[in-house]
């Protein structure tokens, strides 16, 4: 049990040398340039107080020489002045140097460690983000980087008490070694006392990640702008701030509880440590008293208790808070080592999900000459059981515009997913031109899809930004970018902005301009036609478009799709039947598929949504009166 206890608090510092070579990475100048001023404060603390031993000394024997009619020793008590004023000079100014140069040193770390964080979850795989419990982790790494400060602070304390200590003890133990252990003794249970709470603390904070990130969720919707229209229609405010309320009450409670019973030891803890040094000042006047030591030994030890006491205490304060610190360390640390390979399946495949291209990477043809096969492709998120698609097969050949149809949670979006490999088949496999994607590099793989997904982001950025997001390498091309508005319908949007391109879009950045849903989906689609990619990939393209811009899209269909091997999904059959082929899903399976009209004489599933989207339009024209529907006739 006792060893556990002291295992548990011992095991922490093994994050010293790693978070040393953090701090050393992030300015290597300015973590020299502290250890050096560290250095310098550290032995100049105990030479002043060594010196005042024969400074006090020598104005005993002066006041001696003077009683006896002789002259003292002037000089030699202005050599010790002197010399204890140089390392006064010394030591504050390596102080006051320090200060600045430790927080800048912090800041830099911060920001060294949120970049690696923030590159960490970035290249992380895609299956992490269906989990709670990476969430929680991602919580508690990105949240704790600030905490690295508390490391630096540590490091440097432990650097200069650890001189200054190891100088003191020594000189404390020429007046007898029982005293040294004394002082341990009576300062070793803050250390022990402090390091179970903080253990608690984090225990606290750790387990509350889930509740703070409820916290959050609960503080965005009730300042979001999306959210603001539900929130007064439905009175939803008082619901809302009463979850608030009771989560962050109950988490405050708990460590309301936590910090008394912490301080309440603290003070106990406090006066016993009082009380053993208070018998050492008692010894320690005796020998002066019996004059077995001088009045400069006197000065000397007695700072020094003071001292030791005052720095055992702080550094057993330090090591407490660093236990803590190290306890939320070793969550950045197993977060910035997680493998960033698969959560689920074909864990064997998941180097190769990872960008950069090795021995064995294939080329990326940059023409498809035998097109994109599914077979027997079956696939289920990681950590679920359910199967969102199963045993499909499927080929599209170059060229070739294929729609995907069916109703919400068929597996449309999924067979994207996998074909732009931000996920790998559970069974079975995807062939480009005849090999698995999973030989091909990814970087080119995926440099080969130009695509817009349903719900894609709206960067609050410039709409040039917006738009060269769709391929960086054209980020600064206005020209192109031009062209890829103009194809998307964009381009009218834009012109009438402020700043045209350079206009910042949304509503978090002073004289942005926010967008309607549709104009954010033709900025979006101008992302699909900035690219120079062989396979295009519309999900859901228009789903926002008022009906103008649609056809004024789709109008242009051929012309955009030109050469281009074209996945679409759309709910629309006015669009989808301007596909060759159409692939219908239900439950994950393919259940039909062919040309438009020879599903329409199958009469089967997709006759039947047809139908379904086209019966309000098909009614309403026979409810109208004939010279109406003649006249419309005629117009059209």
């Amino acid at each position: 049990m006792f060893k556990q206890f002291l295992r548990n608090r011992t095991t922490v510092f093994a994050y010293i040398p790693w978070a040393f070579k953090l701090i050393w990475s992030s300015w290597p100048l300015y973590t020299c340039l502290v250890g050096v001023l560290l250095f310098l404060t550290a032995c100049f603390k105990p030479a002043i107080i060594y010196l005042s031993k024969f400074l006090v000394d020598g104005v005993v024997e002066g006041v001696q020489a003077v009683k006896a009619g002789n002259e003292p020793d002037l000089y030699y008590l202005l050599g010790l002045i002197a010399l204890l004023f140089a390392f006064m000079v010394i030591n504050e100014t390596a102080d006051v140097l320090i200060q600045p140069i430790r927080t800048l040193l912090g800041d830099r770390l911060t920001y060294h460690l949120n970049e690696l964080v923030l590159e960490k979850a970035a290249s992380l795989d895609l299956s992490f983000y269906e989990t709670p419990e990476f969430y929680d982790t991602l919580q508690n790494a990105h949240n704790q980087t600030s905490r690295m400060m508390n490391v630096v602070n540590f490091l440097c304390f432990l650097l200069e008490s650890g001189i200054t200590l190891v100088a003191m003890l020594v000189l404390l133990a020429q007046l007898h070694w029982l005293i040294v252990v004394i002082l341990i003794a009576i300062s070793t249970p803050h250390l022990l006392f402090r390091s179970h709470y903080a253990r608690r603390n984090w225990s606290l904070i750790t387990g509350r990640a889930p509740e703070v990130r409820m916290l959050n969720y609960l503080d965005h919707i009730l300042i979001s702008r999306e959210v603001a229209k539900e929130i007064r229609l439905f009175d939803l405010k008082g619901i809302l701030l009463k979850r608030y309320h009771e989560i962050w009450d109950r988490f405050f409670n708990e460590k309301k509880t936590l910090f008394l019973l912490q301080n309440r030891m603290t003070v106990i803890l406090g006066i016993l440590s009082t009380i053993g040094a208070a018998g050492l000042y008692v010894y320690v006047v005796f020998q002066a008293t019996f004059a077995r030591i001088t009045l400069g030994d006197l000065t000397l030890y007695f700072q020094a208790i003071i001292q030791i006491r005052f720095s055992l205490y702080l550094l057993f304060v330090q090591v407490g808070q660093f236990y803590e610190n190290s306890l939320f360390l070793g969550n950045l640390y197993d977060f910035l080592n997680m493998s960033s390979g698969k959560t689920g399946a074909r864990p064997q495949k998941s180097d190769q999900n990872q960008p950069g291209k090795s021995s064995s990477s294939l080329s990326v043809p940059k023409f498809l000459r035998q097109g994109i096969e599914f077979r027997n492709v079956s696939f289920k998120y990681p950590l679920t059981d359910k199967f969102v698609l199963q045993n499909v097969s499927f080929k599209i050949l170059p060229g070739q515009t294929v729609a995907l149809v069916g109703e919400n949670g068929s597996g449309k979006t999924t067979l994207i997913k996998l074909l732009t490999r931000l996920y790998d088949p559970t069974e079975g496999e995807i062939l480009l031109d005849g090999h698995p994607l999973e030989a091909y590099d990814l970087k080119e793989l995926r440099e080969q899809f130009g695509v817009i997904f349903q719900d894609f982001t709206r960067y609050q950025l410039t709409a040039q930004e917006n738009i060269g997001f769709g391929d960086v390498k054209f980020l600064d091309d206005s020209s192109r970018i031009s062209v890829a508005a103009q194809k998307s319908g964009a381009a009218p949007v834009i012109d009438k902005l402020p700043r045209g391109y350079q206009t910042f879009l949304g509503n978090q950045f002073e004289d942005a301009v926010d967008l309607s849903g549709g104009e954010w989906q033709k900025v979006a689609l101008s992302r699909a036609f900035l690219r120079e990619s062989e396979i295009l990939i519309l999900d859901e393209p228009t789903a926002a478009l008022d009906a103008k811009s649609e056809y004024e899209i789709y109008g242009n269909f051929a012309k955009l799709t030109q050469q281009k091997t074209t996945v679409l999904i759309s709910h629309r059959f006015s669009t989808v039947r301007m596909a060759d082929y159409i692939i219908v899903l239900s439950n994950g399976c393919i259940v039909e598929e062919g040309s438009h009209a020879q599903l329409i004489e199958f009469d089967g599933m997709y006759a039947e949504l047809f139908n379904l989207q086209a019966k309000p339009y098909l009614s309403s024209e026979e409810n109208l009166p004939s010279e109406e529907i003649g006249g419309k006739n005629a117009k059209t």
